[in-house]
């Protein structure tokens, strides 16, 4: 054995070395790309004093494209990319704004909700108001959303807005079997009779 060990001894340090190696190597990585992601935190930080400010929209939106460009798989990238879409929204550029919201779907689960709501958002201020209901689907279908009520009810508007008195009745049905706040139940017993007497005149036509 002892024999082996020294004929064999330096293909056993030269394997030692390059575990060793890697293992320094892996570190350096990881250490480069914990730096990186401060960085991009950093960077991002500095922009956000100038989000909350108003006006040079063209300006803070540029100062977010360069986090992207410098950091573009970064946590930090992401949350530019969702500040982008925020202002492009408030400057009613909707469809800039959706394609945004569109391409960060299917990333974060956590986010999908509200990356789902804001495209219904974005689908009504751009006067698709059936798209906007319909892509809330998935979300009042989920009895455990806390907001599940709000998004109901502005889903039979849309629906309502779009001229389909069919699917607000829907909407407006499955909410009172939400049982709502008292003071907003009168409202959505309203609707629903006003929507029943419009689908009865129908069938009386």
């Amino acid at each position: 054995l002892l024999e082996f060990g020294k004929r064999n001894l330096k293909i056993i340090l030269l394997g030692l070395t390059l575990v060793i190696l890697a293992g320094a190597g892996w570190a350096v990585i990881h250490m480069i790309y914990q730096q990186r992601a401060i960085s991009a935190a950093e960077a991002l930080e500095k922009v956000r004093p100038e989000l909350s400010q108003s006006g040079e929209g063209d300006k803070r939106l540029a100062a977010l494209q360069k986090v992207i460009s410098d950091y573009p798989d970064s946590g930090a990238a992401f949350q530019a990319r969702l500040f982008q879409a925020q202002l492009l929204y408030q400057q009613q550029k909707y469809a800039e704004a959706a394609a945004i919201y569109e391409s960060l779907r299917g990333g974060d689960p956590s986010l999908e909700a509200l990356l789902t709501e804001s495209l219904s958002y974005c689908w009504e201020g751009q006067k698709q108001y059936k798209r906007a209901a319909e892509i809330l689907e998935p979300l009042v279908k989920d009895l455990k959303l806390p907001n599940r009520g709000e998004l109901l009810r502005r889903q039979a508007m849309l629906y309502e807005q779009a001229g389909d008195r069919a699917q607000a009745l829907t909407c407006y049905r499955r909410l009172m079997g939400q049982q709502p706040d008292a003071g907003f139940a009168p409202l959505v017993k309203e609707k629903i009779q006003l929507l029943e007497q419009h689908e009865l005149s129908l069938i009386h036509i």
